[in-house]
């Protein structure tokens, strides 16, 4: 293109900004207007966009030619495309069978002192869950935006932005109810007969024929010289990482015993040996054949006993000679020593070790620099007007009473569900919960969304447990909420634990633009559940 210009023709080509649309609500007037304070009964109204687009004209003989420069604003930029690329492999173990069993063993044992030596041993039962799994790769993927400079070497001259202000004549209202919540404390009130009341903003507007005015831009081109700026280049790299990760295959339970050192010292009743005596006598008539007799017997309280012996011999001897062993009844001690056995459940894990790769992606920018010949602007303003109509926002608060949803019967459910046994895990879950939902004026939809549970098991008023899950029926599988009593419940009011459960609900509502929580509402239950100890009985 050639510089030699016999005229330069300059075309301002104005585009207005959307700022004078309707839907928006009332400006507050610019502290920096270009025309210093808002006149009364003015509002500001928006800006207005000046774009500047030159031309170069020359004369070709009897014709005059155009060429296009450039059109401002303008500058450097960037275009990202997408692209979606692999992040990592990631191993895993993938659960493929789980096989429930029960599991007796022997939590101990001891000597049994009315038994001498005799082992007695206390037996437990317990539910284990062998799981099986098998390893398992997942591909991750993320999409990345690739960099790309567009670089364009013209110059680059900012947009005049002039402030527009128009002239508002309230006259007339018109009434378009748009109802958005606001949230905050104190912004919900729950009423005792099954409503609630929010405060809501209602936006309305006020029909106003108004007159426009406006100021034109008209700008000058002066030479300004040389100028400088930073050309942006970028490029995206991506490195690779592993670790090392532990895949599961199988965890399974068994019973394995082990012995433990202890000794008993139990009493045994034993005749102790106290002497001799003569208890030899004549005998008022004497046998025709001599002969010996022997016969014990025992003391009125039982401790002493006598073996006696004697030998009554033939007429005419008459002396019969007495002997008499005396023995008293001692608890004679007895100790015995041994190792007594006891079993203890053990899970036993096995896998594999494998490696997970893992990808990152960074991107780097530098700079290069690039000068070109600048040109000045300024400009001159003309003032014009016009009479439009138009609609200006206004805001007002009201209060509105939404009914609130029917809470569900929320019920607890446990298994054991007739009586509990101590040392033994109970499994609870809620039963009828859900998330009711009505619809009030004006389409305004409400319902209650359960968010939390909190579980007392033993009714001492203090919670136990605080979940997320309601639980899940029990059987087939356990439920993730349980409690092990260690007491029963025969020292508890009725002989029963009263369980108590709290449900928190999320008050929401939907007014067109999608869910929001105003506020909380609890429910609460009871249920009272007997809870028994475990005896052990052992035959005689």
């Amino acid at each position: 293109m050639r510089w030699a210009l016999r005229g330069i023709v300059l075309i301002i080509a104005v585009i207005a900004a959307d700022a004078l649309s309707g839907g928006r609500g009332p400006a507050v007037p610019s502290p920096a207007a270009a025309d210093g304070e808002v006149p009364p009964g003015w509002v500001l109204a928006g800006y207005q966009n000046t774009y500047y687009t030159y031309y170069e004209t020359e004369q070709v003989g009897t014709q005059t030619v155009t060429y296009y420069l450039y059109m401002e604003p303008y500058q450097d930029r960037v275009v990202y495309t997408q692209e979606t690329r692999l992040s990592a492999i990631t191993w895993y173990s993938q659960p493929t069978s789980s096989y429930g069993k029960y599991l007796t063993y022997r939590s101990s044992c001891w000597l049994n002192p009315y038994y001498p030596w005799d082992m007695q041993c206390a037996w437990t039962t317990q539910y284990v869950v062998d799981q099986y799994y098998t390893g398992a790769q997942q591909y991750w993927y993320t999409t990345v935006n690739v960099p790309q400079v567009v670089t364009d070497y013209r110059a680059v001259y900012g947009s005049v932005q002039v402030p527009v202000y128009q002239q508002v004549q309230r006259t007339g209202v018109c009434s378009v109810p748009i109802y958005q919540f606001v949230g905050g404390s104190g912004a919900v009130t729950v009423n005792s007969d099954g409503t609630f009341t929010m405060w809501v903003p209602q936006a309305s507007c006020v029909y106003s024929p108004y007159t426009r005015t406006w100021t034109e831009v008209v700008p000058q081109v002066v030479y300004g010289g040389q100028a400088c700026r930073s050309k942006l280049n970028a490029s995206l790299s991506s490195s690779t990482g592993t670790e090392p990760v532990y895949v599961y295959t199988s965890s399974t339970w068994s019973v394995a015993t082990s012995w433990v050192y202890q000794c008993q010292t139990i009493y045994v009743p034993t005749w102790a040996w106290q002497g001799t005596v003569d208890c030899s006598y004549h005998a008022g008539s004497c046998p025709q054949v001599g002969y010996a007799v022997s016969y014990s017997y025992y003391s009125p309280d039982g401790l002493v006993r006598y073996d006696r012996y004697e030998y009554r011999p033939a007429c005419p001897e008459c002396f019969v000679t007495c002997t008499e062993q005396v023995y008293r009844l001692v608890n004679q001690p007895q100790t015995d020593c041994r190792y007594m056995p006891y079993d203890y459940l053990q899970q036993s894990v096995s896998g594999y070790w494998t490696t997970n790769t893992r990808y990152s992606y960074s991107e780097q920018r530098w700079y290069t620099q690039q000068c070109w010949d600048t040109y000045a602007l300024s400009t001159t303003s003309t003032t014009r007007s016009e009479r439009v109509d138009r609609y200006v926002a206004n805001t007002s608060w009201q209060q509105m009473t939404l009914q609130m949803p029917a809470l569900p019967d929320a019920q607890i459910g446990v298994n054991p569900g007739t009586v509990g046994l101590t040392g033994l895990r109970s499994w609870f879950w809620v039963e009828n919960v859900g998330a009711p939902e009505t619809t009030g004026p004006n389409g305004v939809r409400v319902r209650l969304v359960p968010s939390y549970y909190e579980w007392d098991f033993n009714g001492d008023g203090y919670t136990d447990l605080v979940t997320s899950s309601p639980g899940r029926r029990y059987p087939p599988f356990e439920s993730d909420v349980g409690y092990t009593y260690e007491r029963s419940s025969l020292g508890q009011p009725g002989q029963k634990y009263n369980v108590g459960l709290t449900v928190h609900y999320n008050l929401q509502i939907n007014v067109g633009q999608g869910w929001q929580t105003v506020g909380e509402i609890t429910q609460q239950r009871v249920r009272p559940y007997p809870v028994q100890q475990l005896q052990s009985v052992v035959g005689q």
